[in-house]
């Protein structure tokens, strides 16, 4: 019985951190807008995409991972919690 309930617990919170992970933006010099998905592998272009694409889709948290290269960008924030 100890073991039953130990493992439930462990599996609720596996559950709940799973819940909780940001989802994961990535954006490179050589990604795309159109075309990109902002993965690892087919990264967006602009990091401004990445927080609208995230703004969108209604993340809780998000993680922005930029590749190496120059981003020449003005940032439009239309959500004050971010």
């Amino acid at each position: 019985m100890k073991s039953t309930k130990a493992l439930l617990l462990v599996l609720t919170m596996l559950l709940f951190l799973g819940i909780m992970h940001a989802q994961p933006y990535y954006v490179s010099t050589a990604g795309h807008n159109d075309t990109g998905d902002g993965t690892s592998g087919n990264p967006f272009r602009t990091i401004q995409f990445a927080i609208n694409t995230a703004i969108d889709a209604n993340e809780s948290s998000i993680e922005i991972y930029l590749g190496y290269g120059e981003y020449v960008e003005s940032f439009v924030n239309y959500n004050p919690d971010i």
